[in-house]
């Protein structure tokens, strides 16, 4: 990872915004994630427990909230100033300039996408908010946020998709994550024994795993901060995992505990019939169906293209059933983060078009063009779109 600090946070006070409720998971929308024992003043939904993360979602902005004192009475927590970051995005490749329409390669906090598995989010009181860290550990531990705060510092760009994304949706964003090192708490905890993965509970009674070893990786980190901003409640205020190369439902938001086992652990989604491992596809997408102007000469094609730690090789386009033709990458903003790309068209005749686009991996590995559902690990095929040129 790059941009390592470590640097303190100011604490003020301010009044969270209310929960947001919405029918899904589009960008912006407030639905609920992860959990252990909440603190007095969280609110947890009932589980749904059905079978898609888009169901839950939906499902749930249909129920009533519950109603709650703790909530309607609990002190506003106390809301961390993030100190300026360590990290800033890096150039552009030479010569790469985006086509117009593809979308920013940072996504702003307003349009990252939200899902969860209820109609609200936890309020939580920071100041009775605690990490724990339990189970196949000589040291127990229940962290505070500022000491959660004094471990180092690690500031850098990740993409984040979900399970439940389409082919070619909007259920992915890039933005700059700000989190201690997972493995950095857990080696207080001194772990012990044969520990094989490592449970990870929140506030809204969701649970996740993952195995020791990627527990202990340098890239597997609990945020803090997204975008330079300290958490906003949707999004998971005040701690969420970000577990690189996997699908979203593998990082908990609100997270409350870590929990060391011995055994293979399921969670909330796995249990449901989602792939417990969930590693993310390689995936790409064209930004901007509809009329694209020649401008002399040239039409400019673009979009994104993300495959996780295998990274993004080469991507190729292909117009009207014919050769596919290689595109102009960008320089990646991290090793974890997705890559733009331009195709420039020359000479494009007038008239409507179909336009379909491939990646390739790190590895050399070709983007499956079959197509697949979401249901159970992640949508796959190839992104094809309808044009015209004006």
């Amino acid at each position: 990872s790059t941009g390592l600090k470590t640097r303190s946070l100011t604490m003020i006070e301010s009044t969270q915004k209310p929960p947001i409720t919405a029918s899904f998971c589009s960008s912006g929308m407030g639905v609920v994630s992860t959990s252990s024992t909440p603190a007095a003043s969280v609110t947890m939904p009932s589980s749904p427990g059905l079978k898609s993360p888009a169901k839950v979602a939906a499902a749930a902005a249909t129920r009533p909230p519950s109603p709650s004192t703790a909530q309607a009475t609990a002190p506003a927590p106390a809301t961390p100033v993030l100190a300026p970051p360590a990290t800033t995005p890096e150039a552009p490749a030479p010569d790469f300039v985006p086509a117009a329409r593809t979308r920013p390669n940072i996504t702003s906090l307003p349009d990252f996408f939200v899902v969860n598995i209820g109609a609200e989010y936890p309020r939580i009181d920071l100041a009775r908010w605690r990490l724990e860290v339990k189970g196949l550990v000589e040291q127990p531990l229940a962290l505070t946020f500022e000491e959660l705060l004094a471990l180092p510092r690690v500031d850098i760009y990740g993409t984040l998709e979900c399970i439940s994304n389409e082919v070619g949706g909007r259920l992915i964003g890039t933005t700059l994550f700000s989190a201690a090192r997972m493995a950095d708490v857990l080696r207080l905890a001194r772990p012990q024994g044969q520990v094989a993965e490592v449970v990870m509970y929140a506030a809204d009674r969701y649970s996740e795993s993952m195995p020791f070893d990627k527990a202990l990786h340098e890239d597997t980190l609990l945020v803090y901060g997204m975008g330079g901003h300290i958490l906003q409640p949707e999004h998971g205020y005040p701690l969420r995992v970000y577990n690189p190369n996997h699908y979203g439902m593998k990082g908990p938001k609100w997270l409350t505990r870590l929990e060391l086992v011995a055994e293979p652990y399921t969670g909330y989604w796995s249990r449901l019939g989602w792939d417990k491992e969930a590693i993310v596809k390689t995936t790409s997408v064209i930004d901007g169906a509809g009329a694209i102007r020649n401008q002399n000469g040239i039409a400019q094609i673009g979009g994104i293209a993300f495959a996780g730690w295998r990274g993004i090789q080469a991507v190729e386009v292909q117009i009207d059933g014919g050769e596919f033709r290689p595109a102009v990458l960008d320089r990646p903003l991290s090793h974890l983060t997705w890559v733009r790309w331009r195709y420039d068209w020359r000479n494009p005749p007038p008239g409507d078009h179909t336009i379909v686009v491939r990646a390739f991996d790190g590895n050399g590995e070709e983007q499956t063009p079959q197509p697949a559902p979401p249901h159970p690990d992640g949508a796959s095929g190839w992104h094809k779109v309808h044009v015209t040129i004006a």
